[in-house]
């Protein structure tokens, strides 16, 4: 990319060229290889898969496919890094467009009262004659004027470093980023699933198996359960009783569904229309299950979720989220619609399993479809207590 101009104050000559076509083009540049980038792998995995169209299978196969997806995971990473570096382009050349504008406004001002405006922007008056107090009143102005266009320059300048600087910042999450596997947050071990997911030390072994579970889940359905047309919060509530979370309530005390307190699937119900309770299935009702009915849940954190981009990778663990706790999404409309379950680190990434095509396993914690940006939008980190803790 073009160097951006330094934070010293320009001149009247680099004022009037300054342009910002570099960062309008380096921010398509990086949306273009953004969208690349993600079509290549997610052909690459495809041919893992299928290599030539036809069905691999066996460890060889398993293990190649893994691969394939811990490296579209890193490119997910430097995707997000491009597409942010991009947004930072285009809404700082924007700035800079608007800084330059009040500059040029400023040296136009002074040449229109009679001033010529010198490179270093100092303003002198071209008219020599008048009585002593016209002249004093003169250069008075001058040094006004002066003063003006060179704090509308600074302000150019200082506009275009923090631009340059929030452009770096973030240009260098790609350093070191290799499309091989990584060893991710400093915060974690070695200690790892398959697959290259990454657990703190001391995970729970009702974590491990609730995580498991959605490892081996997430990209397909266990014929033990109903599949819904919404299956988010049904595939969360199969992994945590694959962690030991037990059943509560058998629909005696309801007609339908059970009560905001009850948590179950097939417990030995006497009503045969009375499957699951609606905490089982249904995302609002399951967030408010752990979170105000059981005693088993706590919320960690909320993140306001106004766009695709621009989040803290690492903004589960931070705000004191456990792989194995839920992620839930409220949507532009104000509504908990859905649920995911976070499963640890990947190439320094908290991501999470879930059912929500077209990506299930090991995604980004933040949402990706613009139903869940803007407006109240908002995702909830809700730390559970599980069974032993």
């Amino acid at each position: 990319m073009a160097a951006i101009a330094p934070a010293s104050m320009p001149t009247k000559s680099e004022i009037l060229n300054w342009s910002t076509t570099h960062l309008d083009d380096a921010a398509t540049q990086w949306e273009k290889a953004a969208g690349q980038s993600e079509t290549a792998f997610s052909q690459h995995v495809a041919n893992i898969s299928s290599p030539g169209g036809t069905q691999w299978t066996g460890s060889a196969a398993t293990s190649a496919y893994d691969d394939a997806r811990e490296a579209q995971d890193a490119v997910r990473v430097q995707t997000s890094i491009y597409r942010e570096c991009a947004a930072i382009a285009r809404r700082g050349s924007g700035d800079i467009r608007g800084a330059k504008e009040a500059t040029v406004n400023a040296i136009q001002e002074a040449e229109g009262k009679g001033y010529a405006v010198a490179e270093d922007l100092t303003a002198t008056s071209t008219h020599n004659g008048g009585s002593d107090s016209q002249r004093a009143a003169k250069k008075a102005e001058a040094q006004q004027l002066t003063e003006f266009m060179r704090w509308h320059a600074k302000g150019l300048a200082s506009t275009a470093a923090k631009v340059a600087g929030e452009l770096q910042a973030e240009a260098g999450g790609l350093e070191g980023r290799k499309l091989t596997k990584m060893m991710g947050n400093d915060k974690f071990s070695q200690d790892r699933i398959p697959g290259g997911l990454l657990l703190p030390p001391g995970t729970s072994e009702e974590r491990r198996k609730a995580i498991e579970y959605a490892e081996a889940f997430a990209d397909g359905y266990n014929g033990d359960y109903r599949q819904y047309e919404q299956d988010c919060t049904n595939f969360v509530s199969q992994a945590l009783r694959a962690g030991g979370f037990k059943d509560v309530g058998n629909g005696l005390d309801d007609w339908h569904h059970g009560d905001p307190d009850d948590w179950y699937y097939n417990n030995n119900s006497l009503n045969p229309k009375n499957v699951e309770s609606e905490t089982w299935y249904n995302a609002a009702a399951n967030h408010d299950y752990f979170t105000q009915h059981s005693g088993l849940g706590e919320t960690k954190g909320v993140v306001p979720t106004p766009g695709p981009t621009g989040y803290d990778p690492l903004a589960p663990s931070k705000a004191g989220l456990t792989p194995g706790d839920l992620i839930y999404y409220r949507t532009n409309e104000g509504k908990i619609d859905h649920v995911a379950m976070y499963v640890g680190n990947m190439n320094g990434v908290d991501v999470v399993d879930q059912h929500a095509d077209p990506r299930n396993v090991h995604d980004d914690w933040w949402p990706n479809t613009n139903d869940f940006w803007g407006g109240p939008a908002q995702v909830e980190f809700v730390h559970l207590k599980y069974p032993g803790e």
